[in-house]
C-alpha cells in the first residue's frame, strides 16, 4: 500500500502523523512525506521578485526540516516500512493531488491549518483526514 502523507508542519499534521503510527501497516506499506512551500499562501499583495527569491529559500528549507522530522518519527515506529521524503514549491493542493496521481497513491493523508489552507477540489482541508484515491479502489 502506498500512503502520501502531506504536512506543513502544523499541530494537525503532527496529529495525522501520530495517527499512521499507531495503526498496523503490512510490511511492504510505503510512506511518501511530502511538505509544499508556497510563497504566495497567506500572502494579500504579489511579492516582489527579491522576496520571492528569499521566501522559497526560506520555505523550502522549513518544508525539509518538516519531512526530514516527521519521515524520521515513521521510520522509527514502522521500521519495516518504507519511508521517503519530498519538498515541492506551487500550490499544496495542486502538488498534493498531482503526487498522489503520479505515485499511485492508495491514500492521501493531510494534517492542516496551521500555515495556510489547503485547497482539494474546492474545499478547504480544516483538520486531518483521509482519502481514497481512484487508484486504490
Amino acid at each position: 500500500m502506498k500512503i502520501l502523507i502531506a504536512t506543513d508542519g502544523s499541530r494537525y499534521s503532527e496529529a495525522a502523523t501520530d495517527s499512521i503510527t499507531r495503526q498496523q501497516w503490512s510490511d511492504n506499506t510505503e510512506f511518501k512525506v511530502l511538505s509544499v512551500a508556497d510563497p504566495f499562501a497567506n500572502r494579500i499583495y504579489p511579492p516582489s521578485v527579491v522576496d520571492y527569491e528569499c521566501s522559497i529559500e526560506h520555505l523550502c528549507d522549513q518544508a525539509s526540516e518538516i519531512v526530514t522530522s516527521t519521515a524520521k518519527k515513521l521510520r522509527r515506529a514502522l521500521p519495516r516500512a518504507t519511508v521517503s521524503a519530498l519538498v515541492l514549491t506551487g500550490a499544496a493542493g495542486d502538488q498534493i493531488v498531482g503526487v498522489a496521481k503520479t505515485w499511485n497513491a492508495d491514500c492521501v493523508v493531510i494534517g492542516s491549518h496551521g500555515r495556510g489552507a489547503i485547497i482539494l477540489k474546492d474545499e478547504s482541508i480544516p483538520h486531518a483526514f483521509f482519502i481514497r484515491t481512484q487508484h486504490s479502489e
